[in-house]
Formats: C-alpha cells, sequence, structure tokens
C-alpha cells in the first residue's frame, strides 16, 4: 500500500514537469496553429508553408535523439533550462525575422531547443513512479493536451489585436518564469532529492551500463514491439501536424474565414486530448500498457 504522504510529494514534485510539459507543447504548435497569416505574409504556397512546419517539427524530433544521449550523461533539469532559455529568447528574436529564410532558421533553431525536454523528463517521471507509472505519465500528459488546446484559442485572441508574432512573444514570459522557478526546485525539496537520484543513476549508466546509438537502433530494429510503438508515434506525429498545419487554412481558403477565427476554431480539433490521456494513463496502470494501446 502507497503512503499517501510520499505520494503527494511526487505528484507535486510532477507539478513544474506538467506546467512545462504545457508550454513546450504551445510553442511546438502555435507555428501550424497560426500557418493562415504566416502564409499570407509571406505570400507562401501550401508546400512552402507545409516544408516550414516540416523543418520545424523534424528539429524537435532529430534533436530529441542528441538530447536523450545528453541526458544519459548530464543533468536533465539543466538541459530542460537551456532548452528553455534558448526558446524564449528565439521568440523574441522572430520580432526581427522579416524575410522567409531567417523566419525558418529561427524555427530550425527553436526547434532543437524544445527537443531538450521530452528525453530529460520523461526519463525523470519513469524512475521516480515506479507503482503508478501509466497514472504519472497520464497526468504529466494532460500537462501537453490542455496547452494544445488552449493555444489556438490564445493565439487567435492576440492576433485580433497584434501581429503573429506577438504571440510567441507572450509566451516567452510565462517560459523563462517556469523553467526559472524549476531551477530553483532543483537545489531543494523533492525536485532536488530527484535531480541526486538521477546523477547517481547517470553516473551509475556512465561507469557500465551505457547503451551506445548504435546498440539502440539495433535493439529497435530487432524488437518488433518497439517497431510498432515508433510506427505509431509517427503516424500519430503525421495525421496530427498535417492536420493542425492545414485545417486553419482549410478554414480560411475554402470557407471563407478570417485567418484570426480560422486559428480560433481549431480549438475544436485540439481540445479533445486532456481527459482521453490521464484516462488512458489510469488503465494502463490496470490492464496493461499493449492492451490499452490496442
Amino acid at each position: 500500500m502507497e503512503e499517501p504522504g510520499k505520494n503527494t510529494q511526487l505528484v507535486l514534485a510532477l507539478i513544474p514537469f506538467i506546467v512545462l510539459h504545457g508550454l513546450m507543447h504551445i510553442l511546438a504548435t502555435t507555428l501550424p496553429a497560426l500557418s493562415p497569416l504566416v502564409k499570407a505574409e509571406f505570400q507562401l504556397t501550401n508546400t512552402e508553408i507545409g516544408m516550414l512546419s516540416f523543418a520545424f517539427a523534424a528539429a524537435i524530433g532529430f534533436g530529441s535523439i542528441v538530447s536523450g544521449m545528453l541526458s544519459d550523461r548530464y543533468d536533465g533539469i539543466r538541459l530542460i533550462n537551456l532548452g528553455f532559455f534558448s526558446t524564449a529568447i528565439l521568440s523574441a528574436l522572430l520580432l526581427l525575422s522579416r524575410d522567409f529564410l531567417s523566419l525558418t532558421l529561427i524555427f530550425i533553431v527553436m526547434g532543437f531547443g524544445l527537443s531538450f525536454y521530452h528525453p530529460s523528463a520523461l526519463s525523470r517521471i519513469a524512475n521516480s513512479f515506479k507503482n503508478k507509472r501509466g497514472r504519472a505519465f497520464g497526468v504529466h500528459e494532460t500537462g501537453a493536451s490542455i496547452g494544445i488546446a488552449v493555444t489556438p484559442l490564445i493565439a487567435a485572441f492576440i492576433c485580433f489585436y497584434a501581429e503573429w508574432r506577438f504571440v510567441y512573444l507572450f509566451w516567452t514570459f510565462p517560459t523563462i518564469l517556469f523553467a526559472f522557478l524549476l531551477f530553483k526546485m532543483m537545489k531543494e525539496g523533492e525536485v532536488g532529492r530527484m535531480k541526486r537520484m538521477f546523477l547517481s543513476d547517470a553516473r551509475t549508466n556512465a561507469n557500465g551500463n551505457d547503451v551506445t546509438l548504435k546498440d539502440f537502433l539495433r535493439q529497435m530494429i530487432s524488437t518488433g514491439s518497439i517497431r510498432r510503438i515508433y510506427v505509431i508515434e509517427g503516424l500519430f506525429g503525421f495525421v496530427f501536424g498535417g492536420s493542425l498545419t492545414f485545417i486553419p487554412i482549410f478554414l480560411n481558403e475554402a470557407k471563407g474565414l478570417s485567418p484570426e477565427l480560422a486559428v480560433m476554431l481549431t480549438c475544436v480539433f485540439t481540445a479533445g486530448g486532456a481527459i482521453g490521456k490521464f484516462v488512458g494513463g489510469h488503465f494502463s496502470d490496470l490492464v496493461g500498457e499493449r492492451k490499452v494501446m490496442a
């Protein structure tokens, strides 16, 4: 039987990760949500706006490989902070970008900054919640779902009064705030205890159990269950990313809605995941991850 006090401490330790997870996905989905406005300003084709979204998403995806290897060797909390602080600076630099090339470069570098979050945060949660890991992941994912759900609403509201770049400037302030709070909590309380535990695990891995990228790729190719997870995750990203980019464009160009209203109505598409992720995490603890995924 779990100790209520200990469980409460772990949940409290998870709160900053939930908030930062939400901010990470807000920053990652703001560009696709704003696609009609970006397309109109730079007079892009659908192919070009799709390539911009792809470059941004690819930087997040491929950057996660590098950040995952770094999080095995260094303090993941510092990597998370580095990623968010750099993303905040790049968000502010968007105000200076007036050509498509500089815009693309900023979003690619921003994508690498955002890629620092998932490997470090997920490894911490996996090692902290041994018995209720599925529920912990479900609660953690709720932050992402809420963030994705509110992104179109807040982006559209700001765009009614200012240009689309100010949406990223708006998110700069909470990003810096919560990254700074996590940095402070790193040295004290439950997060500090977690940090010491993971640093100890990292030293152990570095001393004898480190897995190289080549070994991991070999294991992934040879293990059917891991292959299926990667295929499912890839298909989900393919459908979600493409839909989120072109739904507001469709509403704007085919249905005649204003770009701002088209962005706002995109929240109907993004708002459905918060409860589902928590329920999925809870039932994975009860019946197992394989049955829930099936």
